[in-house]
């Protein structure tokens, strides 16, 4: 009985977003608009001048397609371009800067009525209104409708002191009739979920914790199309993808996706960010734009393409920083808004990876005197038949050499989906072990690199489907602090310093020292870690005894023989763990004849021009009047 209610859901909802043109026409920024008709390309249209808003605005047609009202959350006009008598919500127009701060959604129980629901931009100046709505009724002025009694009511959020951003969406229920309306929480991890049905907006939301403490306001938040996932533009440097469960209104499973890009030394991030977002209409991309201000103009910026079933990199598609808001359109096609643009720039395969999505930059021309701003229309989402997707998770994407497998996991939805994974770890030195089988995974490389992770999931009712990650495997950092067992001499300093590492290294001694070499005066043990550049760390440690007398130390501490050959293993005379550059150095023949002096030595005697056999040395540390005398036997 589950199944057949659950078929019967799919044929509903696959029904409706055939047969009906509820997003058929669109106005948005200054007077603009396009009307979509059953085939072909879109219209443009002008609103008489009627608006003019940077951000927010929703338009309400029925479902033959006819125009009923549109609204930039500040006033409501009707199907004539007239303001309605009683359709102004704000003194001023600043309101519609919001990003999505205008949603009409059908009243579910009443045909002839539509809830405007509005968020205002964030301020610290002005005065902030939260999540309202109003009711605009279809039946009053002789149809042209008008809102009635039930206007600007508030719905509070159940945590104190959080409004909700500038992110709002609304989707239809399985039932086919009921709407969540989705906002989140500024200043905590929150999304809230608010059950519109016949009864009007139901007390409490469904409140989820999930991913960043969102602490902008700005970008958009979409749903795929069958309203799966969930994916949010959260300032200043990433999105996140998030499962939606639309029967429980839950948001759970937060993955972000990092900017490819970093902004310029000395700039702030927030001028560098994610905004628009759509999927396309199978599901399998996600585009975004990243705005920034013309100071970044090395950085790319423009529209980006995610493959959801090849890990988490962002293709480049096009156009600069003009791009702003991203709608898919009744065609399949994703519109792009283009600031004080003429046209509005279209992607016309969405569905096709990278560059083959068939980017126009002029793709549809705006009527004369209508220009496009930052944002378009944000309609409900009515959610098409579930899609399977493949999903694969990798624990960590940059693992460090010797340091633990790499772990995976993967699976398909809608849960319950029977599958077959089979895995290829890109690492065909492996033989073998680079093939495995199940739902979750781990393997462990030899060696460091980059690995493109395949897993397929073979259906149960027929097909494969297929994911792919690249992971990096960073080399373990080689360190050694020798020798590892060393002895104070009486008067002398002992500095301990690891052998050489790469740029970018960071050191911390165990007792919080963040230099790489140290001096050291009393005994005892002394632990050493170094981190790369890449995360991955190493650890080692030298053992200080108790001090001995300077004559009997000076041997444990000055080599006696070198063997300058030049293949880099003893080529010069080290002074062990004395501080070199402290010491003057004066070498004699076994005649008494002065072969090499420097004042502040630097470690780097290798007897040059001079044959093998035995040297003798004087060592003067001026600071401390300190004299040691020695031999050293020099072999070539």
């Amino acid at each position: 009985m589950k199944i057949l209610y659950l078929l019967l859901a799919l044929l509903l909802l696959a029904g409706r977003a055939q047969a009906q043109r509820e997003t058929y026409n669109w106005r948005f920024s200054t007077s603009a608009g396009l009307n979509f008709p059953a085939s072909g390309p879109p219209v443009a249209t002008t609103t008489g001048r009627m608006l003019n808003v940077g951000e927010a605005c929703s338009a309400a047609s029925d479902a033959a397609g006819n125009l009923r009202c549109y609204s930039d959350g500040v006033q409501v006009w009707d199907r004539t371009d007239t303001p309605m008598p009683n359709g102004r919500l704000r003194p001023d127009n600043y309101a519609t800067s919001a990003t999505q701060g205008a949603l009409l959604v059908p009243n579910p129980g009443n045909a002839q009525e539509y809830y405007l629901f509005t968020v205002d931009p964030i301020s610290t100046t002005r005065p902030y209104h939260g999540l309202r709505y109003s009711v605009i009724e279809m039946g009053l002025r002789g149809g042209l409708g008008d809102i009635g009694a039930r206007k600007d009511v508030a719905l509070p959020l159940p945590d104190a002191g959080i409004v909700p951003t500038e992110k709002l969406l609304a989707v239809l229920l399985p039932n086919g009739r009921d709407y969540w309306i989705l906002v989140h929480g500024l200043g905590n991890d929150k999304f809230y979920s608010f059950l519109l049905t016949a009864a009007g907006v139901q007390p409490g939301p469904v409140a989820s914790s999930a991913g960043a403490v969102h602490r902008r306001s700005v970008g958009y938040m979409r749903l795929s199309p069958d309203a799966q996932l969930l994916a949010v533009a959260e300032l200043p440097d990433h999105i996140e993808l998030f499962n939606f469960d639309n029967a429980s209104g839950k948001v759970t499973s937060a993955r972000s996706i990092a900017m490819p890009n970093a902004p310029k030394p000395g700039w702030p991030g927030e001028l560098y960010n994610y905004y628009g977002l759509e999927f396309s209409a199978d599901g399998s991309k996600l585009y975004t734009t990243s705005t920034t201000a013309p100071a970044f103009a090395t950085l790319a910026q423009g529209l980006y393409q995610l493959d959801l079933a090849q890990g988490d990199a962002l293709t480049f598609i096009g156009l600069d920083n003009k791009a702003f808001a991203l709608l898919r359109g009744p065609d399949d096609r994703i519109y792009v808004a283009q600031d004080r643009g003429l046209s509005l720039a279209v992607v016309t395969a969405p569905n096709a990876p990278g560059l083959a999505c068939g980017l126009q930059v002029q793709g549809v021309p705006l009527a004369p005197g209508t220009t496009s701003g930052l944002g378009l229309p944000n309609f409900p989402v009515v959610p098409t038949a579930p899609k399977l997707r493949l999903t694969l998770r990798v624990a960590s994407p940059n693992l460090c050499l010797g340091q633990g497998p790499a772990a995976f996991s993967a699976a398909v939805t809608p849960a319950g989906t029977n599958a077959l994974f089979t895995w290829d770890f890109g690492d065909p030195a492996a033989g073998a072990a680079n093939a495995a089988v199940g739902s979750i995974a781990s393997h462990t490389y030899a060696a460091a690199g980059s690995y493109v992770v395949t897993v397929a999931a073979a259906l149960a009712g027929g097909g494969t489907l297929t994911a792919r990650q690249t992971i990096t495997v960073a080399p373990t950092p080689m360190l050694r602090l020798a020798p590892h067992h060393q002895v104070l001499c009486a008067g002398l300093p002992l500095v301990i310093e690891p052998n050489a590492q790469p740029a970018g290294t960071t050191y911390r001694w165990h007792d919080g020292l963040t230099t790489a070499a140290r001096e050291v005066s009393s005994p005892g043990r002394y632990v050493l870690t170094v981190t790369s550049a890449a995360g991955c760390s190493a650890r080692d440690s030298v053992d200080v005894r108790e001090p001995l007398p300077t004559d009997d130390c000076i041997a444990r501490r000055v080599p006696n023989i070198i063997t300058p050959n030049g293949d880099g293993q003893n080529d010069t005379f080290v002074l062990g763990s004395l501080l070199a550059p402290s010491w003057s150095l004066t070498v004699f023949n076994r005649w008494g004849r002065e072969v090499f002096q420097q004042a502040s030595y630097d470690n780097g005697w290798d007897a040059p021009g001079l044959a093998g056999g035995v040297y003798y040395y004087l060592l003067l540390n001026p600071a401390t009047g300190t004299r040691l005398r020695g031999w050293v036997l020099v072999s070539k």
